[in-house]
């Protein structure tokens, strides 16, 4: 019950409505099914006995009403019977078919809002959240649990609960026609299946979580494997990324045949019993009825006909119900990692379309920025006080670990300090302008990712391609000095693929392009965080040229670990130990500190 409580929390109000709805179906299509296997009874009883239209007063009460309607003897009636019994069985047949329709389409429609709410809980979280998770790990939920969870968890459920109706149904219309054989029949189908789950329930616990454990691994490989291809390359490790991923695939592979079998198998077993209960039934009651006379055989065909259409519809009943129990169990912890995942709780994060909160016409001051990780007691930057006047150009240099990475997170609001704040014109940057604030900043990064898409929807990333600003993305290829490459060296120009991560350009081209997809919205501020440390000397400086050509239009931020890509910035601030140890222009700095100075001729 915990699990199908579980379920339902998956599903939002709206979608339990739905389902409410589809649940209604489902009791139609039982009591169709219910009608249907009686309808059989009047034709099989008149067609083993036609005397039994003057005996049965039921069926003599039909007679009776179908020669008024110019039915006048025995044969007629019985096509009479036939073709309505056959008429009953195609409308419940057709109506069987739309209420499957509906339920598939509830079912498989699962897939899509819980696949989007899960991506889009994930994508609002703030940025920190991201660096205690692995990107493979959540894609494997987004995709293959959440398909993993309709097929294997949601499906069979749904199932389960919609013939039970069914089941029920037929139940009762067997104890009303005989109490006592209805009940042997209950017991013995119920006890079977009963006996079968309790026996393997532990199991389905264990390889449930065996399943998520190797989905998780066999993800976790194929990402890595693919995107550190160079790496395996060059070093031959490929043989340790099959090793890896084949044995986590071979476990999820029969642990999966393993589970389809104990769900199929009990429907095989109940296939058995019923057709020889059937004929059991049919030597019983022929006995019962005194041998094999015709008044014998027309005594026992209705009541034969009538367990005989039941068990045929019985049986795949009784084996969904079982099967929704059996996958309640296997599915449990995926249910429960999806709810978790789902619950995590989305922040209050303002709107993509908030405009930008009017540009910085003045200052941007960091004041008393002191941040700390998460589930760490160690402050990475502690006591940052920090001016950037409008226009200015502010190069931030120091070792590894000093806390250049952290400060520009904290910068451009991915980190929210734990002390101080972000200034803009002597106004706090807070969590409701955030977003504006952001939609001032251009960012380029160390290493640009480039989608396996053209030349101009990389630059206006982010944007539908039949909403590219196509003059904008020219405009901001000229500033990048990026524009003569792509018109004159790519065969389609702007409308060149780049490939899967840009594999087709350069590194410092691939730099450019993403500076002209940081100018693309015409920001007012650009921060390049380390953006020219991997490349060579003479592709950063041709890099650096297109930076400096921004600095009389734009506030320019450069985090960097060589000296050399901030000797022209009007400001440079040395960081150690995530304080600020230093700062002035770099031959203040040269000529003063002889930490710099060092670090200058090193």
């Amino acid at each position: 019950m915990k699990t199908l409580r579980s379920i339902l929390g998956l599903l939002t109000l709206s979608e339990r409505r739905q389902g409410l709805r589809v649940l209604l179906m489902v009791i139609g299509m039982a009591l169709l099914e219910s009608i249907g296997v009686v309808s059989v009874m009047p034709f099989l009883a008149v067609l083993g006995d036609p005397e039994m239209i003057e005996v049965n007063p039921i069926l003599s009460e039909m007679f009776s009403i179908a020669k008024s309607l110019g039915v006048n003897d025995a044969d007629h009636f019985l096509m009479v019977l036939g073709v309505g019994a056959f008429s009953i069985i195609i409308i419940s047949s057709v109506y069987r078919i739309f209420t499957h329709f509906l339920l598939n389409r509830f079912i498989e429609m699962r897939r899509d809002s819980i696949g989007s709410r899960l991506l889009e809980t994930y994508l609002y979280q703030p940025y920190s959240f991201f660096l205690g998770r692995h990107s493979g790990d959540m894609s494997k939920t987004v995709l293959s649990e959440v398909d993993q969870f309709v097929h294997q968890t949601l499906r069979p459920v749904i199932m389960m609960l919609a013939y039970s109706v069914v089941l029920v149904s037929l139940i009762s219309l067997l104890v009303i026609a005989d109490p006592k054989l209805a009940a042997i029949v209950a017991v013995t189908f119920g006890l079977l299946y009963l006996l079968v789950y309790f026996a393997i329930r532990g199991y389905l616990d264990k390889t449930g979580r065996l399943r998520v454990e190797s989905n998780s691994e066999r993800f976790l490989m194929a990402s890595e494997a693919f995107g550190g291809i160079k790496s395996i390359k060059l070093r031959g490790c490929e043989s340790f990324y099959m090793d890896r991923f084949s044995s986590a695939s071979g476990r999820f592979a029969r642990i999966y045949a393993g589970h389809q079998t104990l769900t199929q198998a009990p429907k095989f077993i109940v296939e058995a019993i019923a057709f020889g209960g059937v004929i059991l039934l049919t030597l019983a009651l022929l006995r019962q009825q005194g041998g094999e006379g015709s008044s014998a055989l027309g005594q026992v065909l209705p009541l034969l006909g009538l367990y005989a259409f039941a068990a045929y519809r019985i049986q795949p009943a009784a084996t969904a119900i079982y099967q929704g129990m059996a996958n309640l169990r296997y599915g449990a912890l995926t249910v429960d990692n999806l709810r978790r995942d789902l619950t995590i709780g989305t922040p209050d994060v303002p709107r993509h379309d908030m405009p930008p909160n009017g540009g910085v016409s003045e200052v941007i001051e960091l004041d008393r920025i002191d941040f700390s990780y998460p589930e760490t007691r160690k402050m990475t930057l502690s006591g940052i006080n920090l001016k950037i006047p409008v226009g200015s150009s502010i190069g931030i240099v120091g070792s590894t670990g000093s806390g250049k990475t952290t400060l520009v997170d904290v910068l451009l609001g991915l980190l929210r300090p734990s002390e101080g704040a972000i200034l803009v014109d002597g106004k706090p940057v807070t969590d409701n302008d955030l977003r504006g604030w952001q939609r001032n900043l251009g960012y380029v990064p160390q290493e640009i990712f480039l989608t396996d898409t053209n030349i101009a929807q990389n630059i206006a990333y982010g944007m539908p391609a039949e909403e590219v600003d196509m003059a904008q993305v020219e405009r901001c290829a000229r500033m990048a000095q990026v524009h003569d490459f792509i018109s004159e060296e790519l065969p389609d120009g702007y409308h060149s693929l780049v490939g899967e991560r840009g594999v087709r350009l350069s590194g410092g081209q691939r730099q450019r392009i993403g500076i002209a997809r940081a100018l693309y919205h015409d920001p007012s501020v650009m921060v390049f965080d380390e953006a020219t440390s991997a490349l060579d000397t003479v592709t950063e400086q041709a890099v650096m040229q297109a930076i400096e050509g921004l600095q009389n239009n734009k506030t320019i931020i450069i985090i960097a670990h060589r000296l050399s890509t901030v000797r022209n910035c009007d400001n440079v601030v040395v960081l150690k130990g995530g304080r600020i140890k230093a700062q002035g222009s770099f031959d203040e700095l040269s000529k003063n500190d002889f930490q710099f100075k060092a670090m200058v001729q090193s």
